[in-house]
């Protein structure tokens, strides 16, 4: 096993720490105790200020949902069944999205999925999608206006470093706008990277000022994992735990990230370790319902064409790094 990069062995910089999870896809046993074991290990032992989670959260069966009132519809339902069930296991404060899996109700139970805030210097900004076709993945899209309220918020944060926060990534464009989302986060230096989850791979490619990482899957995956970040002065270093089968556990693997902030956006950020979780210059569009447009399906074919474009894209710059 490599050894630990000396650039990630100064925990004694972290300026606050936050969880990363993903995908929970909280539908069976299994799940449940994947789900439960990262949640607790995040609770009892790692403590960070806060949890970032990504989307695709909960799908359970009915058979779970006793406990919640019949009054409400199953989609209802199984958004309090995640939210109680993040105040039990979990207890940590936390920023959440859904996914394009079971999103349904979510603004019900969490409120906007469409939100940004200031924590420690830094801005984060979360972006769900507005209008789905559930039939075929990846057939999501944003209105206008959630697009230009998202531009003016990137732009009224100039000097701030800021991360982009969805569940599907960016790059490779995993949805019909991803294309419009690039463009827009390409006019804007201060962002320095991209969170999404989706694929259900750990995985990072770096763009043009930033860089898409893809959390991977907790709950439905061949390596379940989540990771730890590191806010530092001069970075965010990213610690990676996987799941170990045979100790039934989640262990910190000798995995490591880097995201480097340019100086010019290092004057704001806290020169002090910070407690809690205290969100600041928060703003946030109004909850509203992700609208089913089963017409979306007739543009499946841009998807295989991003992910073609991406293959050769790629492959190409590997073929000119190995040259």
């Amino acid at each position: 096993m490599a050894a630990c990069p000396e650039w990630a062995k100064h925990p004694e910089k972290d300026l606050f720490r936050v969880a990363w999870v993903s995908d929970f896809h909280l539908t069976t046993e299994p799940s449940h105790i994947l789900v439960q074991k990262c949640l607790n290990l995040i609770r009892d032992k790692i403590k960070p200020n806060g949890v970032f989670i990504t989307g695709d959260n909960c799908g359970v069966s009915p058979a779970y949902l006793q406990n919640i009132s019949t009054k409400l519809n199953l989609s209802r339902r199984r958004q309090r069944y995640m939210k109680e069930y993040l105040e039990k296991e979990l207890s940590t404060p936390y920023s959440i999205i859904p996914g394009d899996n079971w999103p349904q109700e979510f603004e019900k139970e969490f409120g906007s999925d469409q939100y940004s805030f200031d924590f420690g210097g830094f801005h984060f900004i979360f972006f769900s999608a507005d209008c789905q076709d559930p039939t075929h993945e990846g057939c999501t899209t944003f209105h206008d206006s959630s697009l230009e309220w998202l531009i003016n918020d990137i732009a009224n944060n100039s000097s701030k470093p800021c991360i982009y926060i969805s569940h599907e990534p960016v790059y490779p464009k995993t949805d019909l706008d991803a294309q419009n989302i690039t463009l827009i986060l390409n006019e804007y230096p201060q962002i320095i990277a991209t969170f999404g989850g989706h694929l259900h791979l750990d995985l990072e490619f770096k763009q043009k000022t930033w860089t898409q990482f893809v959390c991977p899957a907790l709950g439905r995956s061949h390596r379940p994992a989540f990771k730890l970040l590191h806010f530092q002065k001069e970075n965010i270093v990213i610690e990676s735990y996987e799941w170990q089968t045979k100790q039934a556990l989640f262990k910190k693997v000798n995995k490591w990230q880097k995201i480097d902030i340019p100086k010019k956006l290092q004057r704001g950020i806290v020169s002090q370790p910070i407690l809690g979780y205290n969100l600041k210059n928060a703003h946030a569009l109004p909850p509203h319902a992700r609208e089913i447009d089963g017409s979306l399906h007739k543009r499946a074919a841009e998807l295989s064409a991003n992910r073609m474009a991406f293959v050769l894209e790629f492959g190409f710059q590997n073929f000119l790094k190995n040259k």
